[in-house]
């Protein structure tokens, strides 16, 4: 039986130990690349308007939906718990974690992060660090229970907000992880600049994002094209968005065997 299913892609083997290829991941209950995929229905259906992108450069998604992506999936439970899902296991805490240490800053401020698995982690492990999530008010609220189930309320707190708009909180460590790649360059500027305002001479800006260029990152370019107008960025794209904004590369870490890079930003002199 394992055989047959290494010869339909589901499985590998090496020397009679088998284990699950990418395609076989598919099939993991609550595997974030099989929530993906069943999300994926929503991209495909956006990218059949993708003539309205091509023609005017807005989101295809918005054109046929009349709403953006993320406005929609509040409207739509089952595809909001899917996104949610996808997320937490896109986390990745203890490679960031092995690779980065946040246990030198005072206070750790995790900006549009969801529901604060991460900071969470983090705060485990900096036990003399305190931190704040930033996210939209509903999310903030889920993020206050999940903040108190792990016994962090002492430390840590939610604080609702659009990022948009500002980001009115001192801290000197800001993480930004798999935000920037939902949003145009243009949206980009808005959140790093709002961030920027409140970084002092020694903060730092920790951005976790995919920059392989590998034939997955771009498959996911273009879905994060016709859904919300966002893409992928190489190291060089990033490094224009931060000088633009007064901040400028300082350190770029690539955790083993995972996709995404962790990149530290501080205050251009």
């Amino acid at each position: 039986m394992l055989r047959y299913l290494v010869s339909m892609k589901i499985l590998d083997e090496n020397e009679n130990i088998f284990s699950v290829t990418r395609c076989g991941s598919l099939l993991v209950t609550n595997n974030w690349v099989k929530c993906g995929s069943l999300l994926s229905e929503l991209t495909f259906e956006g990218a059949k308007h993708f003539g309205h992108t091509l023609e005017t450069g807005e989101s295809a998604f918005e054109h046929a939906f009349g709403m953006s992506y993320f406005d929609y999936l509040h409207t739509r439970s089952e595809y909001r718990d899917l996104f949610w899902k996808m997320l937490r296991g896109l986390s990745n805490s203890s490679d960031i974690i092995a690779a980065y240490d946040f246990s030198r800053f005072e206070h750790i401020v995790d900006v549009g992060r969801g529901e604060g698995k991460l900071l969470i982690e983090i705060l485990k492990k900096a036990t003399h660090s305190l931190g704040t999530l930033f996210e939209t008010p509903m999310i903030a609220e889920k993020a206050e229970a999940a903040i108190a189930e792990n016994g962090l309320s002492a430390r840590c707190k939610a604080v609702a907000g659009n990022f948009f708009d500002s980001v009115p909180i001192d801290g000197d460590c800001y993480i930004l992880k798999f935000v920037l790649h939902d949003w145009s360059d243009e949206k980009c500027l808005k959140i790093l600049r709002n961030i920027r305002t409140n970084m002092k001479e020694k903060s730092k800006l920790v951005i976790i994002e995919g920059i392989s260029e590998d034939d997955f990152t771009q498959m996911y370019d273009f879905s994060l094209w016709v859904t919300v107008d966002g893409k992928e960025r190489n190291l060089s794209a990033f490094k224009e968005l931060l000088n633009k904004v007064g901040l400028e590369i300082a350190t770029v870490l690539n955790p083993p065997k995972v996709k995404f890079a962790i990149i530290e930003a501080i205050i251009s002199f």
